[in-house]
């Protein structure tokens, strides 16, 4: 009896234990489960999250993007007002000079800086002609009747677009004006030459820089008999000028007087000595073209491989390209060539030995060119004849004299001449040593017309004959 109600108790604690777990079991699940729902609506949290921060960037960027573009918009605004504004206080300034001062004005610049922005205003008077209703520079005939003021600004964030511009027209009173155009070699206008215009009884000077036209007008003139150039630095006319004496023009109040000046801007030939492919060493060059100052260039008995020959005419057949009409070159001086209009270019037998194209002058270049020169070849000993010859004569002088002038020099160690390269003609060798007391002497006249030289000439220099009381 007493055991029953203990083991009633006994079985009552175990039930209990296992209701017990069972409801511990029970409250895991559901935490667990909790925590799940819990990390699932965590991940949709952080997706609206990152979505509505790129909406909010689109939408704040599109803001900024509208501001900044009505900003940018505002400030062009303000600009070209401002550049409006400029370009009539220009037009302004332009209607209170005279007519004298307009004509001579050109195209000038100047720069005002306004609200950090800096505008640049061109200002340009040029003369028209009522009677062709165009420009005066571009026509034919006519009067330069009337100025057409231009004031032009642009400032850095105009870009390519066109420049704000005002013009106004300004009549011209009766007087005398003169039309100038400035071209190069090949007819093209030039740009930036210098005209310069004298009167002839008051000595007043006036002067203008040819625009990209090439052309310029002065009216309102006070003289009728000028003086005129027109020039630009460094280059040339045709007769190889840089400042060339004024030319003479007398105008008229009734019609327009026109003036052409034709410069160009020279090029260079660098003559470069040769032998047969080799370079040798020469002293002097010919340069000629039809209708041009001839010139040799060079000093007699200065020999070098190269020589410059600067400020040439780059001359233009009419329509044809740029070197079209060749140079004469050939060494020496005037009258050597064989007849011919290029060197090396030299007649054996009637027929040419080397055909070498002349050479082309181009403006602004240096245009190289061959000009070879055959060997005065020759043999000097300090002996008597071919079975006595003795050693090579160094120090022997020699004279060989063309165009005129001798070229002094002296014999080489292999007895040789010291310059023997020279220009394709006839020329005299003289030949002089002493010995001791006696002197002697050898002269002759040698042919240097072959590309190979002359025939290789032997000089026994204390040979009877040859004895001397003068030098050469």
């Amino acid at each position: 009896m007493l055991i029953f109600p203990a083991m009633l108790r006994s079985a009552h604690g175990a039930h209990a234990n296992v209701s017990r777990w069972s409801a511990r079991l029970r409250d895991s699940n559901a935490f667990a489960a909790l925590a799940d729902e819990g990390r699932s609506e965590s991940g949709v949290t952080l997706i609206e999250v990152v979505i509505s921060s790129v909406l909010v960037a689109i939408i704040a960027i599109a803001t900024l993007s509208g501001f900044d573009a009505a900003g940018r918009a505002t400030a062009d605004e303000r600009q070209h007002n401002q550049a409006t504004l400029l370009a009539g206080q220009d037009q302004e300034r332009l209607r209170g000079m005279n007519v004298t001062e307009l004509g001579r004005l050109g195209t000038t610049t100047s720069v005002e800086k306004i609200d950090g922005t800096n505008y640049t205003v061109t200002s340009e008077a040029q003369f028209v002609s009522a009677a062709k209703e165009e420009f005066a520079c571009e026509t034919s005939g006519g009067n330069a009747d009337y100025l057409q003021t231009t004031s032009k600004v642009t400032w850095p964030a105009l870009g390519s677009r066109e420049p704000v511009s005002q013009s106004s027209i300004v009549t011209v009173p009766t007087s005398t004006s003169l039309l100038v155009n400035v071209r190069d070699q090949a007819n093209e206008p030039v740009e930036g030459a210098t005209v310069k215009v004298t009167g002839k009884s008051t000595g007043a000077t006036v002067e203008q820089s040819t625009p990209s036209s090439g052309c310029v007008i002065f009216g309102a003139l006070s003289d009728s008999e000028v003086g005129i150039t027109g020039t630009k630095a460094g280059w040339i006319n045709e007769n190889l000028e840089t400042e060339p004496a004024a030319t003479e023009a007398q105008l008229s109040s009734l019609s327009l007087v026109s003036k052409t000046f034709v410069i160009a801007n020279p090029g260079t030939l660098l003559v470069e000595f040769e032998s047969a492919g080799n370079k040798v060493q020469g002293d002097t060059v010919y340069v000629a073209h039809t209708g041009a100052p001839e010139k040799v260039v060079g000093t007699a008995g200065a020999y070098s491989s190269t020589i410059s020959v600067p400020t040439l005419w780059p001359y233009q057949t009419a329509g044809s390209p740029p070197g079209e009409s060749p140079y004469t070159v050939y060494a020496g001086c005037k009258g050597l060539d064989p007849g011919l209009t290029a060197s090396p270019n030299p007649i054996v037998g009637g027929k040419k030995e080397v055909n070498t194209p002349a050479p082309q002058v181009n403006p602004g270049l240096v245009t190289p060119v061959k000009v070879e020169l055959p060997a005065v070849n020759i043999k000097v000993y300090e002996g008597e004849s071919a079975s006595k010859p003795g050693s090579p004569d160094a120090g022997a002088e020699a004279k060989l004299t063309f165009c005129g002038t001798p070229r002094v020099m002296k014999t080489t160690s292999t007895g040789a001449l010291e310059y023997p390269y020279q220009p394709y003609t006839k020329l005299t060798l003289c030949l002089t040593q002493v010995f001791g007391t006696q002197r002697y002497k050898f002269s002759t006249e040698v042919s240097n017309l072959a590309r190979a030289g002359t025939p290789l000439l032997t000089v026994y220099m204390k040979t009877l004959a040859y004895k001397s009381t003068t030098g050469c």
